[in-house]
């Protein structure tokens, strides 16, 4: 497979001439090379998020997501179900917070169970927008958004909380495998192509158009 490096600034490929548009891959013979590392293919950002909180994002139910630094990528994202085990308390809780606060509860924490499949890419969301969370009074309040830990509230003077916001999920019919996360932190850069639901011919374009609007969306908040 050929070396790439995920990086929004540059990419190391033995196979590829920047300079040019074409794919030299040697056995390129169709004219849309098969390497999943090519940069010559359409690409769209991928999130890692551990479960269950990635089927949380794809259901709609977590809207906010919490890292601890700011983002200036907005528009449509892959999300990554991590290939992180969770623990009985973390799916205990997460089934405690469903039935506490959801009439349908049954159902969704059906749905939960049934896609938590890990090292898949469950579908796509938008972020729309990225804030820092001042108050620990905030960041309570907003756990319906977020669904953090009661736990996880200890830590919060220890390091920066930004908000994610996130909106219009997606839900592939069918995850699709990453056999290896591409990356060595949360995000990473994948051709399009491999996620069959997502059209082949929606170009870099479209997407920037996406990022437009959220962008013009973002502005309507401020």
């Amino acid at each position: 497979m050929c070396s790439f490096e995920f990086s929004d600034r540059r990419v190391s490929c033995p196979h590829f001439n920047h300079i040019k548009t074409t794919c030299e891959h040697p056995e390129n013979k169709t004219g849309e090379c098969e390497e999943m590392d090519c940069p010559t293919l359409p690409q769209i950002r991928v999130l890692a998020v551990r479960q269950p909180w990635a089927s949380l994002i794809i259901a709609g139910l977590k809207t906010i997501e919490v890292r601890s630094r700011n983002t200036n990528i907005r528009g449509p994202v892959a999300i990554y179900a991590g290939q992180h085990v969770p623990t009985k308390a973390e799916i205990g809780w997460v089934n405690t917070w469903i039935i506490n606060h959801y009439e349908n509860s049954r159902e969704i924490a059906e749905y939960v169970a049934k896609s938590s499949q890990l090292g898949q890419v469950l579908g796509t969301v938008n972020i729309w927008d990225s804030k820092e969370c001042e108050t620990w009074e905030d960041f309570k309040d907003t756990r319906k958004f977020h669904w953090n830990l009661p736990t996880y509230y200890s830590q919060f003077q220890k390091t920066t909380k930004v908000f994610w916001y996130l909106e219009r999920p997606t839900k592939f019919s069918e995850s699709v495998n990453l056999p290896k996360w591409p990356s060595g932190g949360p995000w990473a850069k994948i051709p399009k192509s491999i996620l069959p639901e997502i059209n082949p011919m929606c170009n870099k374009r479209h997407f920037d158009k996406e990022e437009e609007s959220a962008v013009s969306e973002k502005r309507m908040y401020s």
